[in-house]
């Protein structure tokens, strides 16, 4: 585990920014909406359920990236999806504060650190593979070195498996979510 830490500081470093930042920005984003808006906000969390379109949202996006990232597009959209998930999480983080006061903790525990939390770390792992294509695809065309070519096929099996994974886990998400916003 410490080897890989040092191996990558900047990645982590570069992780752990815009993770505040997003975190921050969400959570602080929702003090500055009007008051219609907060109580609709609060009044269609508490009538919310899951629809079919959640399962496949994740994997249109990661898979979209992917396909981007051999153009090199898909640095770029990867980070801000990440960054768009974690604004996500930090706004809802406060919304169910205000909503459910201390029974909002439960609800932040269950709902976002199942329903985003596991994806996002899955997420991370996603993103650090496409930065590795595009940084593999640069080299390849401009070196000509078939090494890269082997790097690129391995780093995109990876991101097939992890896309698969998340696809897994929103799957199993859409089946327990009603019940568990219902507790």
């Amino acid at each position: 585990m410490q080897k890989i830490i040092i191996n990558h500081k900047k990645y982590l470093l570069f992780i752990l920014v815009i993770s505040a930042v997003s975190l921050l920005m969400g959570y602080f984003y929702y003090n500055l909406l009007d008051e219609n808006t907060k109580i609709n906000i609060i009044n269609n969390i508490k009538d919310s359920t899951i629809n079919i379109n959640f399962i496949f949202k994740d994997l249109i996006m990661m898979s979209t990236i992917l396909i981007l990232s051999f153009v090199i597009i898909g640095i770029p959209l990867c980070i801000i999806y990440y960054s768009y998930n974690l604004f996500y999480i930090g706004f809802f983080i406060n919304v169910f504060l205000i909503a459910y006061k201390s029974k909002g903790i439960i609800y932040i525990l269950i709902y976002l650190i199942l329903n985003r939390l596991i994806p996002l770390l899955l997420i991370v792992i996603f993103m650090y593979k496409i930065i590795n294509i595009g940084k593999y695809f640069i080299n390849y065309y401009v070196y000509k070195n078939s090494n890269f070519k082997d790097k690129i096929i391995v780093s995109f099996k990876k991101c097939i498996y992890t896309i698969l994974f998340v696809l897994v886990i929103n799957i199993l998400l859409f089946l327990l979510y009603n019940y568990f916003i219902k507790l």
